[in-house]
């Protein structure tokens, strides 16, 4: 069994990508402009019943932001555990392997189109573009 295999560099990967999402996006919340401090200000201010509960937009968000940090190291102990099992075991596995594969493109897929329709929709002013 070789140590560094592919499930091994995406276990590195999605740790990495766990601990910036944790610490850069949602610990450490640098200003954006006016524009995107109003709109945080507004999500901390506007508070309303949820389930008998005192909420905020910005809690929803926060909340929202750590259960994807949640699912990263999730997939990271998975993908650490799928890089252990032996090729006899491999068929037991392989669809563990596939649903943490579906997990992960589903989850991207929203901001994949997202993406592209973005691209056709905004436009920088002043571009060129017609």
């Amino acid at each position: 069994m070789r140590y560094l295999s592919l499930y091994r560099i995406a276990t590195y990967l999605l740790v990495l990508f766990c601990v910036l999402h944790t610490a850069g996006g949602m610990l450490a919340q640098k200003s954006l402009g006016p524009d995107s401090d109003a709109v945080f200000s507004s999500m901390k201010a506007v508070h309303f019943n949820f389930n008998g509960a005192d909420c905020t937009w910005y809690g929803f968000w926060f909340a929202f932001g750590l259960t994807a940090s949640v699912f990263l190291l999730f997939s990271a102990a998975v993908s650490w555990t799928l890089a252990s099992v032996t090729r006899e075991h491999w068929a037991s596995a392989a669809p563990i392997a596939w649903a943490l594969f579906a997990s992960h493109a589903l989850a991207a897929s929203p901001m994949i189109t997202e993406e592209s329709r973005s691209a056709t929709r905004c436009r920088p002013s002043g571009s060129g573009y017609r």
